[in-house]
């Protein structure tokens, strides 16, 4: 069963399903969506029962309590509702737990009015659970891209390393060729021992130049293979037969406007984008930092009403408002803090422009570098077609008796030295162009 040609699209696509530091980055994300559900479950409904029962002693006083609290994502705020019921007697300092005979049932809600009431620690956590989760997202594109450039590189070196190999088998081919021909003048008389000497040197050295290309075939088809992958996600080093005829289409970005170009991917660049949650982060954190500074002032109100008849002072409807003042006097450990984010912010703020920097620089280099690796493509098409024809000439004169198969060896060299490095710029331009795609995060988009 011979397999079909790998295609770059497939190679690309088997090694962002498949490829163990993809998986673990998405085994990241998954960390950080469990981190944000539990983030989440703080502002879950909480049960909480309390039972106390005086077991001995004058007083017999049994108490239960059962109260549900919800905490809300705003003014640090929590409502709550509560039945709580008592029997037997109490000592006067216990009178705050006996209820009626049907027991108590009240409702209430606390809020913060200072500290807390634009930022807390539950907020907090929760806002920072999904910026880390975005983060993971884009630590996850970098990885994949990181993988995508190298799954290119490999797939080049991969057709380069078959490219040679077919030149020099040709190259092998032609020089048994000449052999058998060399070996019928040299029996005729027409030609000298010494040149089917010279002859079998010649051989020997394409039969090693050929060793050597399968060699290097062979360790580029085991590169490769930690990227092709099969369902089960184990590598498969491909075959010769696997080898495709054509160079993968890639878009063609030295027609681009540059500025708009550059403009576009500066904007959505996935590393800046990571650098601005991350000042998120820091953000938040100075402002609960800067909460923490402002006095602490909670207001609370209950409504409670009892239930049955059995102490009448207990049976009118109650409500009950609070206020909870706390001042920090000395507040250096809180502005401290502050301070620190700050340093920190400005610090990121910096490290976005030099990022923002490089990465213009970088790309603007790529280009330049695919704009010469044109070019260079271009002058190694003319020098096969140059060689080709010289080669050509130096075959002619050898059947004419007017070369020797000296100088003859030297143009097939040449002829297939320039055939190589044809197929080494063709593959460095395309190259060139996936990097240009890395750098900018647009593998995916265009690789399909």
């Amino acid at each position: 069963y011979i397999q079909p040609p790998i295609g770059l699209t497939q190679l690309l696509n088997s090694a962002r399903q498949f490829y163990p530091k993809v998986l673990a980055a998405q085994q990241r994300q998954a960390h950080a969506k469990a981190q944000l559900i539990g983030a989440e479950g703080g502002y879950d409904w909480q049960l909480d029962q309390a039972l106390k029962a005086r077991t001995s002693g004058y007083y017999d006083g049994v108490y239960l309590e059962n109260k549900l609290t919800r905490p809300l994502p705003m003014m640090n705020a929590k409502v709550f509702a509560q039945y709580r019921i008592s029997d037997g007697d109490f000592p006067i300092y216990e009178q705050d737990w006996v209820t009626q005979d049907g027991g108590e049932a009240s409702i209430g809600l606390s809020l913060s009015l200072l500290q807390g009431r634009e930022n807390d620690e539950r907020r907090f956590q929760l806002e920072d659970a999904r910026l880390e989760l975005a983060l993971t997202g884009y630590e996850q594109l970098k990885v994949e891209n990181r993988v995508l450039i190298e799954a290119s590189t490999a797939y080049m070196s991969w057709l380069l390393a078959a490219r040679q190999q077919e030149v020099y088998r040709n190259l092998l081919q032609m020089a048994e060729l000449q052999q058998k021909v060399l070996r019928r003048r040299v029996t005729l008389g027409d030609s000298a021992e010494v040149d089917l000497l010279d002859q079998q040197q010649e051989l020997i050295k394409r039969r090693s130049q050929l060793l050597k290309a399968d060699n290097a075939l062979l360790k580029a088809a085991t590169q490769l293979s930690l990227y092709w992958r099969d369902d089960s996600g184990r590598p498969i080093r491909p075959d010769n037969t696997q080898v495709p005829t054509q160079l993968p289409k890639l878009p063609e970005l030295q027609h681009r406007e540059k500025s708009v170009w550059l403009a576009e991917v500066i904007a959505k660049h996935p590393q800046l984008q990571a650098m601005q949650v991350k000042r998120q982060q820091l953000e938040n954190k100075r402002h609960l930092h800067s909460e923490e500074l402002l006095p602490k002032l909670d207001f609370s109100v209950k409504l409670a009403q009892d239930l049955g008849n059995e102490v009448e002072n207990l049976n009118e409807l109650e409500s009950v408002v609070g206020l909870q003042l706390s001042v920090p006097l000395r507040r250096r450990q809180g502005k401290a803090k502050v301070s620190k984010l700050e340093a920190e912010i400005r610090e990121l703020d910096y490290r976005f422009n030099g990022l923002a920097e490089q990465l213009r620089s970088e790309l603007e280099n790529g280009l330049l570098e695919l704009h010469n690796s044109i070019a260079q493509a271009e002058l190694a098409q003319q020098q096969v077609t140059v060689t080709d024809r010289l080669r050509q000439g130096e075959y002619q004169r050898f059947e004419a008796g007017a070369s020797d198969m000296f100088r003859l060896n030297i143009r097939e060299q040449m002829a297939a030295r320039a055939q190589i490095d044809a197929v080494s710029a063709s593959l460095k331009q395309s190259l060139v162009v996936l990097e240009l795609l890395g750098l900018s995060y647009q593998i995916p988009q265009y690789i399909h």
